[in-house]
């Protein structure tokens, strides 16, 4: 069975350049992980919108891993087979994130395709760690 590619992906994806999966990541056998970032501060119109998704081996099938995602720019699949999950700072989340990321938990961005209803801090599950802007001025 052919795994399927980052164009069929695409072709099921909204046209917006913006829109298209950040960092795919392709296991020796299938299946394929992407992450797919949320709309910057709108609602989701898509229940891709802000999740890292998982695609059968042929292609017809989409499940959400995990959801909470504002803009994630990595996508890591490690040996055992858990994810870390980059995130970019703005709109909800106040800095870059680190995630280890575990199936079904909520990373945090409210403006992404969730079921979360609760906004506080112990809504989200913790980033492995926060990374800093270091100001241009420092010499």
């Amino acid at each position: 069975m052919p795994i399927p590619t980052i164009c069929n992906l695409t072709e099921k994806m909204t046209r917006t350049p913006r829109k298209l999966p950040r960092n795919q990541c392709l296991r020796e056998i299938a299946p394929f992980y992407y992450a797919k970032s949320a709309r910057h501060a709108k609602a989701a119109l898509v229940p891709h919108h802000g999740t890292l998704l998982k695609v059968s081996p042929d292609g017809e099938q989409t499940e959400i891993v995990a959801t909470g995602f504002r803009a994630a720019n990595g996508v890591c699949l490690n040996p055992d087979g858990s994810f870390l999950v980059t995130d970019q700072e703005g709109h909800w989340n106040p800095k870059n994130r680190i995630n280890w990321v575990r199936t079904g938990e909520f990373y945090g961005n409210m403006f992404g395709y969730h079921d979360v209803t609760d906004e506080s801090d112990a809504a989200m599950s913790d980033p492995v760690c926060w990374i800093t802007n270091i100001p241009y001025a420092m010499t």
